[in-house]
């Protein structure tokens, strides 16, 4: 299977798509416990797990190599440096730590403004609003459901869910504030979506949101977007190791 083109975009402060996957590249290393010599996936299988291109992984690579962590060998594949561990669990360690607190200071802040916005979406939702919400969904249903599901198109549909949610609610600066916050969700996304069975909760939770706002009943619509965040938070969590 292909992956889908991607480009280092810069997001978070100058962060950009080949740093992100050098972290995960590095937590691979880490998690799988591959010593001095060991050989890395190839570059197709780890753009597979990673869910990026072949050249942002090849790019990941150089710079892992540049900085001594693994040694390209022509014909034999990617292997653990001699001092690639040690780099690697420090590097790791650092990068974990920075997410940490930039994805703590996101869910905060989305715990403050989504439930409102799911409040008032259940108040003031068109019928054009709820009829795109319900396709959002079951497009995302339909996702679910694939033997090997797109994380690419679900973090897209995720990230259109709640925009719209805003939408609907009316507030022209609560809805600024979402779309600005999207390329930072969309970060969390890349990790959280790949918890067990987040991908389905995630399904289950927006279903939820959406009937909740479809009945016009603000008060389950901001609960069901409570829930929803909390258990995002906690997948997040878990899939760096907090």
């Amino acid at each position: 299977m292909t992956n889908p083109p991607d480009t280092a975009t810069a997001t978070r402060g100058g962060n950009t798509l080949a740093e992100r996957t050098v972290s995960q590249v590095l937590e691979l290393i880490a998690s799988r416990g591959l010593g001095p010599g060991d050989r890395l996936p190839t570059e197709r299988e780890l753009a597979g797990m990673l869910g990026v291109s072949r050249v942002t992984v090849r790019d990941a690579l150089r710079t892992l190599a540049a900085r001594g962590a693994v040694e390209a060998r022509r014909g034999s594949g990617t292997f653990v440096a001699a001092r690639g561990v040690e780099a690697t669990i420090e590097e790791l360690t650092e990068t974990l730590r920075s997410e940490r607190d930039v994805f703590a200071d996101l869910f905060a802040v989305r715990r403050l403004l989504e439930p409102a916005a799911a409040q008032w979406a259940a108040n003031r939702a068109d019928r054009e609003q709820l009829e795109s919400l319900q396709a959002i969904v079951a497009a995302m249903e339909a996702i679910g459901r694939a033997k090997k599901p797109d994380l690419h198109k679900m973090a897209d549909l995720d990230s259109q869910f709640h925009v719209e949610i805003a939408a609907a609610g009316e507030n022209g600066v609560m809805l600024h504030m979402m779309e600005a916050m999207q390329d930072l969700h969309r970060e969390q996304l890349e990790t959280s979506s790949r918890y067990r069975g987040r991908l389905a909760e995630t399904v289950t939770d927006h279903r939820r949101i959406v009937d909740a706002i479809a009945a016009a009943d603000p008060v389950g619509a901001s609960l069901a977007m409570t829930d929803h965040l909390a258990r995002s938070e906690a997948a997040h969590q878990s899939r760096l190791g907090f």
